[in-house]
């Protein structure tokens, strides 16, 4: 007989409000993250032009900020990718070694599926977006103002010219920054609600 096709687990009631909360922080990371990078190339622009630095013309550090402000935001979308099919996953009962990693890091002591973590849950994936989100814009701060032998035109086509190896650091440190940034605010939450439940007591 003809074995039947397997079908996709339904994700539990409870859990959907979870996964909506995380789809929308790992989009609101990566569309906020593009914003903040081409933000931080007009403050590059304001803050060496009001240090006296020559520059190239604005037509031209466009073109050549284009494509390294898409550089910078692979890293945040390839989190925010990861973030959603790990927990999507894992309440669909679905593991596997990169994705229990994945959640480990992302999440420590919470349940994807249990809707009374959530707001632990969301608080962590805040937490990783905002600090990999800054983590980027610092990296293009530094690289966008680099006043060495070529100036900024060097620094791009060295920066995509060995893009195994510098989208590969940078994946790290955002990596890194996130995992920093999923501490701090599953850290944060926890402090802020016993310190409310402390005030409730003593009321």
């Amino acid at each position: 007989m003809p074995e039947e096709p397997e079908t996709e687990p339904e994700i539990p009631p409870g859990a959907v409000r979870n996964l909506r909360g995380v789809r929308l922080i790992a989009h609101l990371t990566w569309l906020g993250g593009l914003g903040a990078i081409y933000a931080t190339g007009g403050l590059v622009w304001i803050t060496l032009q009001n240090a006296g630095v020559s520059m190239v013309s604005w037509s031209r550090g466009v073109s050549l900020f284009i494509p390294v402000a898409l550089f910078h935001a692979v890293p945040l979308i390839v989190l925010a990718l990861v973030e959603i099919s790990a927990c999507k996953a894992a309440i669909r009962g679905r593991k596997s070694k990169w994705r229990e990693y994945a959640l480990t890091v992302l999440v420590p002591a919470v349940s994807v599926a249990e809707p009374k973590d959530a707001g632990r849950l969301w608080a962590a994936l805040s937490g990783a977006g905002l600090l990999s989100v800054a983590w980027v814009c610092y990296s293009l701060f530094t690289l966008a103002s680099y006043q060495g032998p070529g100036g900024f035109a060097e620094a791009v086509i060295m920066t995509l010219a060995l893009f195994p190896l510098t989208l590969g650091a940078l994946m790290l440190h955002v990596a890194l920054a996130a995992a920093i940034g999923r501490a701090l605010g599953s850290g944060i939450y926890v402090l802020v609600r016993r310190r409310g439940r402390k005030q409730d007591k003593g009321e």
